[in-house]
């Protein structure tokens, strides 16, 4: 039987993992934004406001539906504070990574560095002009960065979301403050996520283990982990997960209902 020295049991064998669960939602009722930094922890990864195959999702939790400034304020404390990150990654939709799912899945990418990343193909011409602008400048507000990477007109302006998108997806950048813009939304400010976060990530050398961890996380989190969702997700990281599951599985952390494949579903054994 599999043993893994570098498993975070800790943030999957959490007794309040059942306060996550769909059927148990009103007593994880958050009404403040603390309250609902400390889900986000606890889970270890979360989508805010889309779903995310069966992840759960910080809106749902909300007390009453007049409480949504609190996913905003979230969303931007997260990153700041260095707490996570937050950022369109699985799925492309807004996804909350605590500090310890974020250097999982950092360590499944491989890398940080965007010179490496674009080294391995994996970046657009547009994303790596995006990244050498806030390698060269340092921290730029949204519209600010647009600009100045020559992505000012309104033609160009998909072109560059395409670009801030895939930066993201590889958590090569990250919002981490915001400042007011027009009327009454905030504009992110982007720095590289490895100078945001020089010295506090380390990068996992054995990939595998920390897929397994992230895996794991992922289930703890989820009802239910159906294998082509994280496929789908951990496609752009040229990985295949399914050699990590049969681990988990093997060692009890997982259960699988069907078999192995895009059918399967796993379920934490604590669940």
């Amino acid at each position: 039987m599999p043993h893994f020295d570098s498993l975070n049991t800790s943030a999957v064998q959490d007794k309040d993992l059942d306060a996550r669960r769909t059927g148990s939602r009103q007593q994880a009722a958050i009404s403040t934004k603390e309250e609902a930094i400390e889900l986000a922890l606890r889970s270890g990864v979360m989508s805010t406001w889309s779903s995310i195959g069966t992840l759960p999702r910080l809106s749902s939790y909300l007390a009453s539906s007049d409480l949504g400034q609190i996913v905003w304020e979230v969303q931007e404390d997260f990153p700041r504070t260095r707490a996570g990150y937050y950022g369109k990654v699985l799925a492309a939709k807004g996804t909350l990574l605590s500090a310890l799912s974020f250097a999982d899945l950092a360590s499944v990418a491989g890398s940080l560095d965007y010179r490496r990343q674009h080294k391995d193909g994996r970046l657009s011409p547009h994303a790596l002009s995006v990244a050498q602008r806030l390698d060269k400048a340092g921290p730029l507000p949204t519209d600010e960065l647009r600009a100045s990477c020559g992505y000012g007109s309104k033609e160009k302006k998909p072109v560059f979301e395409a670009a801030l998108a895939d930066l993201q997806k590889y958590l090569l950048v990250t919002p981490i403050d915001q400042i007011q813009g027009n009327g009454r939304f905030k504009v992110p400010v982007w720095q590289l996520s490895s100078a945001w976060w020089d010295g506090t990530v380390a990068i996992d050398s054995d990939q595998q283990a920390a897929l397994r961890r992230f895996l794991a996380t992922l289930a703890a989190a989820a009802d239910v982990l159906h294998g082509a969702d994280v496929r789908s997700w951990l496609r752009p990281y040229g990985t295949s997960p399914q050699a990590a599951l049969d681990e988990l599985c093997a060692c009890g952390l997982l259960q699988i209902h069907g078999r192995p494949g895009n059918g399967a579903q796993y379920v934490h054994a604590a669940g």
